[in-house]
């Protein structure tokens, strides 16, 4: 080893071996990069490009050695032979190719064998060429030295290649390339340090006159010339192998996504011959292997088509198939794109899209739209129609209203019947609303069977139909068929083993001048809220009083609501007299409007109007407020009551405002009374007895009124637990009559006791009326015997009285102190 570094140390041009250094390292890359090639490469190709990693690396090795010959300095004059050195470079060259063609068969030990053979390149190289060295004297070789050359030659030659196949990229050529340098490096400079000239003068010798460094150059020079278009062609088939993987990936993309399509695809040149379909294509309308080859006539083609074509639109049916092969080409001619369905005969729909190509020929594309088409139709025809029970909807009824009332003749009129199910809420409610869906498609059956074919039967609201008929008898034939569907609805159905009896209420209104369809549907509408106003169960034509009562409703809507922020509100007291004690227990809050034009408006005149406009939420909630606050001036043990409306449950604010009034007045919460009518437990009972259970829990005390008015009152005692029953009025002014009300507040006294609850009974206005509900042991009274509803400015006197009463004196008969309390 010392004579290997002391041969490179002090017997060499260091600038010309730097030069050679420069050689071996472009060579080593260099001939990796077109080896890169070469393994990429098949067949011919791969040879050819293994032959050029051969001739550039043979090159570049046998470059570097020269090189750096030529800057060895032994100390005495040296030339070259000509034969020996170009036979080195030939050697170098011819095992470098076969080297790296055995190399690039791949597999585990072609690379090692190809390793061997380039090593083998350079050792043979290098010591041919050796002997082209010319000096005045002889030359000795280190043996030692000379095997170990062989060796780090071949050994890392092979080190070389296994690198190179085991990595990728550029790490690989890189990785490579240096091994492969260090190979040529380490086995010329180790052999060059083998080497010794002893001087004999006997030796014929003629010094060269060539100037070394020159060669050294123009040496380099030639190498890097073959090195650069070595490289210049691996850059230039890298850009093709680019273009051509770039051309490939888009053509089997292009293939894929054809052969994919989830629609038929098919090309035809200028001589209508098919030039190519997909699968889609072929599967689509069942072709034969045949009529799918390239080349095929597209009148084979299209002939085929028109044996399975049923419809006229898509041509070969009504017209013969040639024919309609010209037509095609006609359009082509002057490049014109159509569209347009093709029918099957099984049923199936083809939309087919031909476009025409640059230089003659076309494209042409056809969908499967079947499923499609019938999905619209569904969309369409639930666009229009009602889900439930298969009836015409709301805006299908517009649209054929619009149409009969334009196209009417003078003599025909257009009638509308608006009908709305009696009692169908009341089934839904306490049945479920699968009775309740199940219902209301039996009614839409029984609708059918009243009408004509060209009749319309539309559903447009929950329980609510519309019938529109055109008749030349526009007083007769409407009353007729009311009459007739009234007749037929209230008949009983049998409905999931439950026996259903409804009823409906129906309202007439047909065209006259020029009113349009929403102004017909607006009068039918009213005269249906007539035929339920008087009792159900009928029928009312529209009529323009009809108009003036709703637009009083609307400006009652309106003045409501200016009411509620005008504070025109009050609030009257009555009070709530207990029968054992004889004394005040409550007092009922009475909503009172002064209406500053109309004065006092009476309750039955704006309670239903807010309740149906959703008023009553507010207003309820500001009774609560004022009730409350009132009552925070009573004494302690006077309880406030006040109504609620069943709108208010359905508000989902109920308790809340309930908390809210409560905790802004400061009573406690027992000395609140609400009461309710059973119509409020029939729209959602559930969700109604779960708020009143709240309410119960948080202190407020619950009473029923108007008891004895419904028919599942007994029901709700047991659902939820009552602190009052108060009697409806209707019950207590039978009394004297001798009927049935003794029986019914008898029962009802009963019923209270057992219950442990509270008996109010209301409208208590004679003394015998009171004798008889003492007796039948109801708690509390309500009437005007004791007193009207007053404002809360004239209750103090009440109060002051009870006062006086606290003293232990027999307390006068009741009507007596009535008489004297309210005089």
């Amino acid at each position: 080893m010392y004579r290997v570094l002391s041969c490179l140390a002090t017997e060499h041009d260091y600038w010309l071996v730097a030069l050679a250094a420069v050689v071996c390292v472009s060579t080593a890359l260099t001939t990796f990069m077109t080896y890169s090639v070469a393994t990429t490469s098949r067949g011919l190709r791969r040879t050819s490009w293994s032959i050029l990693t051969g001739v550039s690396a043979g090159t570049g090795i046998w470059a570097t050695h020269f090189v750096a010959m030529l800057a060895y300095d032994g100390g005495f004059p040296t030339e070259f032979d000509l034969n020996p050195t170009l036979a080195s470079l030939l050697i170098a060259v011819a095992l470098a190719a076969a080297g790296f063609m055995l190399a690039g068969r791949g597999g585990q030990w072609w690379p090692r064998a190809g390793g061997v053979v380039i090593g083998l390149a350079i050792g043979t190289m290098h010591y041919v060429g050796m002997t082209a060295l010319k000096a005045p004297g002889t030359l000795e070789w280190d043996a030692s030295l000379v095997v170990a050359s062989w060796i780090f030659g071949i050994a890392v030659a092979c080190a070389a290649l296994h690198v190179f196949h085991r990595k990728q990229g550029l790490a690989a050529i890189v990785s490579a390339a240096a091994f492969l340098a260090l190979a040529i490096c380490s086995m010329h400079f180790t052999s060059m340090g083998a080497v010794s000239i002893l001087p004999d003068p006997t030796v014929d010798f003629q010094a060269s006159t060539l100037d070394r460094p020159l060669l050294a150059m123009m040496t380099a020079a030639i190498t890097f010339v073959v090195l650069l278009s070595a490289a210049t062609a691996v850059v230039i088939q890298r850009a093709n192998i680019r273009c051509e993987t770039a051309l490939r990936e888009q053509n089997s993309r292009f293939d894929a996504a054809v052969r994919h399509l989830p629609v038929g695809l098919s090309m035809f040149d200028g001589q209508h011959r098919l030039i190519m379909c997909n699968d889609f294509y072929r599967t689509m309308y069942g072709l034969t292997e045949e009529l799918t080859q390239p080349g095929t006539p597209f009148g084979d083609i299209i002939r085929y088509h028109a044996e399975m074509s049923c419809d006229a639109d898509a041509g070969p049916v009504t017209a013969e198939a040639d024919e309609w092969i010209e037509g095609l080409k006609k359009r082509l001619s002057v490049g014109k794109a159509f569209t347009g369905p093709f029918h099957l005969k099984d049923g199936r729909t083809i939309f087919v899209r031909v476009g025409p190509m640059a230089g003659g020929g076309w494209v042409d594309v056809h969908e499967d739209v079947t499923e499609r088409s019938q999905q619209e139709a569904k969309i369409a025809h639930m666009a229009r129609h009602d889900m439930l029970t298969g009836l015409p909807n709301r805006a299908y009824l517009h649209e054929r209203l619009q149409q009969s009332l334009h196209g009417q003749s003078a003599t025909e009129k257009t009638a509308l019947l608006f009908l709305d199910l009696d009692r169908f809420k009341d089934v839904n409610d306490t049945l479920g609303h699968s009775v309740g869906d199940a219902l209301l498609k039996a009614v839409a059956e029984r609708l059918r069977e009243c009408v004509r074919k060209s009749d319309i039967v539309a559903r447009v609201g929950g329980d609510e139909f519309v019938v529109m008929i055109c008749t030349t008898e526009p007083a007769s034939e409407p009353a007729s068929l009311a009459a007739r569907i009234i007749e037929t609805v209230r008949q009983p159905y049998d409905i999931e083993g439950h026996e259903c009896s409804i009823g409906t209420s129906v309202g007439i209104a047909f065209s006259n001048g020029d009113v349009d369809g929403e102004a017909l549907v607006a009068q039918a509408d009213l005269a249906l809220y007539r035929s339920k106003s008087d009792g159900r169960g009928t029928y009312r034509f529209f009529e323009e009083e009809m108009n003036t009562n709703a637009r009083h409703r609307r400006r009652v809507e309106h003045d409501l609501r200016l009411a509620l922020v005008n504070g025109e509100f009050e609030l009257d007291y009555q009070p709530l007299v207990n029968l054992e004690r004889d004394e005040i227990s409550g007092f009922e809050a009475l909503l009172r409007w002064r209406h500053p034009e109309r004065g006092t408006v009476p309750p039955a005149d704006f309670i239903p109007v807010a309740e149906e406009s959703g008023l009553i939420i507010p207003i309820g909630e500001w009774v609560l407020r004022q009730a409350c606050a009132d009552a925070a001036n009573w004494p302690d043990h006077i309880r406030v009551a006040v109504n609620l409306s069943p709108v208010q449950f359905r508000g989902r604010t109920l308790v809340q405002s309930v908390f809210n009034a409560v905790a802004a007045s400061g009573i406690a919460p027992g000395r609140l009374e609400l009461e309710i009518t059973e119509s409020a437990l029939l729209s959602d009972s559930e969700e109604t007895l779960e708020i009143l259970r709240k309410l119960s829990d948080f202190g407020v005390r619950i009473a029923m009124d108007d008891f004895g008015t419904g028919y599942s009152s007994l029901r709700y005692l047991r659902s939820f637990p009552f602190d009052k029953i108060k009697i409806d009025r209707s019950f207590i002014s039978g009394l004297a009559d001798g009927d049935s009300s003794l029986a019914i507040v008898r029962a009802i006294s009963g019923l209270g006791r057992a219950l442990d609850l509270s008996i109010t009974a209301e409208g208590v206005e004679t003394q015998e009326q009171l004798d008889m509900i003492r007796h039948e042991g109801c708690t509390e009274m309500q009437g005007f015997l004791y007193s009207k509803p007053k404002p809360a400015s004239e209750l103090r006197a009440y109060f002051s009285d009870h006062v006086e009463r606290a003293a232990p004196v027999e307390p006068p008969a009741p009507a007596a102190r009535a008489r004297k309390q309210y005089a």
